[in-house]
């Protein structure tokens, strides 16, 4: 994981320009996450003519879903937090076709009754998308980014389903990210 992240790092520093830009911004929110029983925000922030940097967050509150295996019922909560650099294909940022690295932290809860379970993901990836600017002060953003996480499951029982299931401790895998963004541009 440190090797992936020194070089993002080596990437996102090879990205940097010299040039400089009035000041854009962009704050957007996450239409799909609703969906997915959160809420989302993220900022962006054109810091020359084909750069800019995002921070985002997410939150679900504990929300109560049906298990379809057991006939029960869930709690669901998390958090996650995103950075990432973007580089415009056009000297037109923050508008047009876009593509650069992410780092991904996420923390995510399960309840049933007694039993709870963590999923922490920890990912780094490429992220790719395009971002409309409409009359210079709405944004329509959608975007899609797959990397590395490192997935890092958790119970505070021992409970030999899940662990059958799922297993514990520590999985390297594929991540995948993926958004349809819409926001108000300053």
């Amino acid at each position: 994981m440190k090797k992936i992240i020194l070089s993002l790092v080596l990437i996102s520093t090879a990205f940097v320009a010299t040039e400089t830009k009035a000041q854009k911004n962009v704050i957007k929110t996450n239409i799909l996450s609703p969906a997915l029983y959160s809420g989302s925000i993220s900022f962006e922030h054109a810091f020359n003519w084909a750069m800019s940097y995002e921070v985002g967050i997410s939150y679900t509150p504990a929300t109560e879903i049906s298990n379809i295996y057991t006939n029960g019922v869930q709690e669901l909560s998390g958090y996650s937090a995103t950075i990432g650099l973007r580089k415009y294909r056009k000297k037109n940022a923050p508008d047009g076709f876009y593509f650069g690295p992410y780092l991904r932290h996420q923390n995510i809860t399960l309840k049933e009754e007694d039993v709870s379970a963590t999923i922490t993901v920890s990912s780094a990836g490429i992220k790719t998308g395009y971002q409309f600017i409409i009359n210079e002060v709405f944004s329509v953003d959608i975007f899609y980014g797959s990397g590395v996480g490192m997935y890092e499951i958790s119970a505070a029982e021992t409970l030999d389903d899940i662990n059958s299931t799922f297993g514990s401790g520590k999985i390297v895998s594929g991540a995948a990210t993926y958004g349809f963004n819409i926001g108000f541009a300053f």
